[in-house]
Parts: C-alpha cells; structure tokens; sequence
C-alpha cells in the first residue's frame, strides 16, 4: 500500500458500488470524466454502504492513463485520474504512472 498522509476524511453513503481509490463525489458517486470530486474512497463500498474519502492530504489513486510527477490531476473515466485538460482541478501527481490501472500517490487539491 502506498505511504499517505490523509489530514481529513469523510463518510459518505455510497449511491452505486465504490471502487478503492478512485475518485467520487460529495453525494457519493463515482466522479465521472472532467467532474468536481471531494477525493479518493479509502476503501471499497457497495450501494448503500458508507465509504471513508480522503478530502485533504495525500491518498493512494489509481491513473487513467500515463502521468508525470508533479501534473495537475483531474478525474476521467471511472473514477481515475487523468493529467488535467478541461476538466475541474482535483489532484496534484506526487508519483509517476506509468499507465491505465496503475496506482500512485496524489495531494488533493480542488483549487479550479
């Protein structure tokens, strides 16, 4: 398991089942594509089940596709983290991915 510093985290009830560390929403969805995120599930959930979010710190998250240390992060598809195009700011990289499915440490960050 990757080394985190979560300073804060939230429960939140699952809308849908909940992979672990890929991003989901304030209401409890899996974030879609470009999407405001509140962070990572700490672990997996299915419907209903309430999941811890890492909100603040560093958390483990998983790449949708190859990223750089140090790039600016937003969600893509299912949940994963992208290099931010278009979409709303939620991460900053603090590992390298090599590709699609690979897990790596991010900060959150929801600046814009």
């Amino acid at each position: 398991m990757k080394t985190q510093h979560a300073t804060q985290r939230i429960t939140l009830k699952a809308a849908a089942a909940i992979a672990q560390n890929r991003f989901v929403t304030f209401a409890g969805a899996v974030a879609g594509a470009g999407a405001f995120a509140a962070g990572p599930a700490y672990m997996k959930a299915a419907a209903n089940e309430h999941v811890a979010v890492t909100v603040a710190g560093s958390a483990p998250a998983v790449a949708g596709a190859a990223i750089s240390i140090g790039d600016e992060l937003q969600v893509g598809a299912d949940g994963k983290v992208i290099t931010k195009a278009a979409g709303k700011r939620v991460a900053f990289a603090q590992e390298a991915a090599a590709a699609d499915g690979d897990e790596l440490l991010v900060l959150i960050d929801r600046g814009s």
